[in-house]
């Protein structure tokens, strides 16, 4: 019997207008609704994990949600055109001559390669804020405007301050890397030549020391 039976029972045992059947009984009803509690208490108790859990998993498909959503702002939606566009050019020559790739980034990248050196690629050029006659961003904007986003020309600025800005220090990286493979494999080269002409005066100063040695045997005899 639980403390709390003992002590409602003691208190009825105290009642003065109890018989002694209903003393007899009344601990066994006292047991029954501290069952009864106890079953309500556990079912509370499972409900409240039961939420938890829910919450837990409400949580993670917001998260999912939020991601996905943010990923639909970014994508920035591209379009063919639907005739051949104008020429634009740059240097009297027409920017849009080389054929549409599938992405614009493709392009983006083509256009940074043509228009800017190697050395303003690798020192971030194209990422910095051009000067006042320097019109090249404009008419790579210009470009990809016409070729992929004709059908809502303001989606540039989204396109370049997301997937463009991402291609631009890319062609930075790309470039640099290029260059340090150029530069490991001229070294590359230059040991071989060197290494060649070792080979070569090795070999010519072997036949001269057999040339030498045929010349003294022959005077010997």
């Amino acid at each position: 019997m639980s403390f709390l039976a003992i002590i409602l029972s003691s208190n009825v045992t105290a009642g003065p207008n109890l018989d002694e059947d209903e003393l007899d009984q009344s601990p066994r009803l006292f047991t029954i609704q501290e069952n009864k509690l106890d079953t309500i208490l556990q079912r509370c108790t499972d409900l409240e994990s039961a939420m938890h859990l829910l919450q837990t998993k409400t949580d993670k498909v917001s998260k999912l949600l939020l991601t996905l959503v943010k990923q639909e702002q970014d994508h920035v939606t591209t379009t063919k055109p639907k005739s051949k566009p104008d020429p634009i050019l740059w240097n009297n020559e027409n920017l849009l001559l080389k054929p549409r790739t599938a992405l614009p980034t493709t392009y983006l990248c083509y256009l940074v390669r043509k228009m800017y050196s190697t050395d303003e690629i690798k020192a971030n050029v194209p990422q910095l804020p051009p000067a006042d006659d320097d019109e090249r961003l404009a008419k790579i904007k210009e470009c990809l405007i016409a070729l992929y986003l004709s059908h809502d020309p303001a989606l540039i600025e989204d396109f370049m301050a997301d997937k463009g800005h991402a291609s631009l220090y890319g062609q930075e990286r790309t470039k640099k890397s290029r260059d340090k493979k150029h530069a490991m494999l001229e070294i590359a080269k230059i040991n071989i030549d060197e290494n060649v002409d070792m080979n070569k005066r090795y070999t010519n100063d072997s036949i001269y020391d057999f040339d030498m040695e045929a010349d003294i045997d022959t005077i010997d005899v």
